[in-house]
């Protein structure tokens, strides 16, 4: 009985009839759309290459938290404690103080996020993902000579040559 089914499955599916494809919008594909302009592949490389950069310069801007959080608020206090309040300037001390904390603040901000994300993005791993990518490299190489050598000759292109900074 099963056989009998099958048999008479494949003879439809192998039948003249059947070799035009159909056109039945039962459950149409939506392709959805992306605003190229705003979100494109060189704009995140130039995001990436830019947080790269930073990260590399976390060593250098926790060193220089520590220095505000430790040595700089330790001269402030220790002013404090050891001036003679009857000759100190204290608008002048408020405001360089405000301004050591206000630079400290941006540097602690940088620090916040440079941690987060050093923690949780291996950028070594992405690095070395996208230098490894064959599809990210700087052109197309045919993998039939004869087929390649037409499809140079169809563009015009002398072979070898190809078009400087375009992908094929």
């Amino acid at each position: 009985m099963m056989l009998e089914q099958l048999d008479t499955q494949l003879q439809e599916h192998f039948s003249s009839i059947n070799q035009q494809p159909m056109n039945t919008i039962e459950d149409p594909i939506e392709i959805p759309q992306i605003d190229f302009e705003r979100y494109n592949a060189k704009e995140t490389f130039i995001a990436l290459s830019y947080i790269v950069r930073v990260i590399v310069q976390k060593p250098l801007i926790d060193k220089a938290l520590k220095c505000y959080d430790k040595e700089l608020l330790q001269d402030y206090l220790h002013t404090i404690e050891l001036a003679d309040l009857s000759r100190f300037n204290a608008n002048e001390f408020t405001n360089q103080l405000q301004q050591t904390r206000l630079k400290r603040r941006k540097i602690k901000n940088l620090a916040l996020f440079l941690n987060i994300i050093a923690e949780n993005m291996n950028v070594e791993k992405i690095l070395k993902q996208l230098w490894q990518e064959p599809s990210l490299r700087n052109c197309y190489h045919y993998r039939h000579p004869e087929t390649g050598q037409r499809m140079l000759d169809i563009m015009n292109v002398k072979s070898g040559e190809g078009r400087a900074g375009e992908n094929y």
